[in-house]
């Protein structure tokens, strides 16, 4: 190479320097580096910083696109800058969070906790974690916050969200009642009541042919049972806090139609169909 300097060798004497282009040059110049590398090394610097600041000023103004975008085009200018591109990947965490890219975002931070040390790479690992768990990842939520309370085993924090972790994947393999009667979560107890009513009348075992009844009756039963605990608030609300519903004697007991109306065996079934 001769008297030329080469580019990570220039980026990293940039980083001593302070980042700054213009005392990067200066200082090639007083060490005889030729001009056209002192040019190519300052502009290259010159870039990196003008970019990383277009990518916080986008953030610091809402505008997620584009700031999502210049922070990625960022990135690709000093792959070998660990400490510029530990800001460089937390913005875009931050960027792709807002968005809603949620397991994007999980995947910005776990470049930060890699790239960083200290109090952001220790911000970057929690951050991971509620990102996981907004994407609704339970299961690689339940694996990072584990690590992460291992490594910061004196962390209330960390030991907080692997309880919530570990709550949310035991959650996830429970009956979805809001499945089961085909409304959303945020449905009120109008809705609920018609979404019993219009399932539990096509789910009647009586209006089924005789080699059906067993399978629908089991249908009707978790009908009933989801419409018990949702159109109840007080079990509605602990049920969806992952509370164990058989220690208020119902929602998965032997009588789920409390509330509900019912259905009595020997002989033929009988069901009847109201609402408190």
């Amino acid at each position: 190479m001769g008297n030329a300097l080469g580019t990570l060798e220039a980026h990293s004497m940039a980083r001593e320097l302070g980042g700054s282009s213009s005392v990067l040059e200066q200082h090639l110049q007083m060490n005889k580096h030729p001009w056209a590398c002192c040019l190519c090394v300052a502009w290259q610097v010159k870039t990196y910083d003008k970019t990383r600041t277009s990518a916080e000023r986008a953030l610091e103004a809402k505008e997620w696109e584009e700031a999502e975008a210049t922070f990625i085009k960022g990135l690709s200018l000093d792959p070998e800058h660990r400490q510029g591109n530990a800001g460089l990947w937390h913005g875009l965490a931050k960027a792709r969070s807002a968005l809603g890219r949620h397991l994007l975002a999980a995947e910005a931070y776990d470049a930060v906790a890699v790239l960083a040390e200290g109090d952001l790479e220790r911000e970057a690992r929690a951050a991971q974690v509620r990102a996981l768990l907004a994407a609704e990842d339970w299961q690689q939520a339940v694996n990072k916050a584990r690590a992460a309370a291992q490594q910061y085993q004196s962390s209330r924090e960390f030991r907080m969200l692997y309880a919530e972790a570990e709550k949310r994947l035991k959650m996830s393999k429970r009956k979805d009642y809001y499945k089961i009667l085909g409304v959303e979560k945020s449905a009120d107890e109008k809705e609920i009541k018609r979404a019993y009513r219009e399932l539990a009348k096509k789910y009647h075992p009586d209006k089924v042919e005789p080699d059906q009844q067993e399978e629908a009756a089991k249908t009707f039963h978790e009908i009933a049972e989801a419409a018990e605990v949702l159109g109840n608030e007080e079990k509605r609300t602990r049920w969806e806090n992952g509370e164990d519903l058989e220690d208020m004697g119902g929602g998965g007991g032997d009588s789920p139609f409390t509330n509900f109306g019912g259905f009595r065996s020997g002989g033929r079934q009988e069901f009847h169909f109201r609402w408190g």
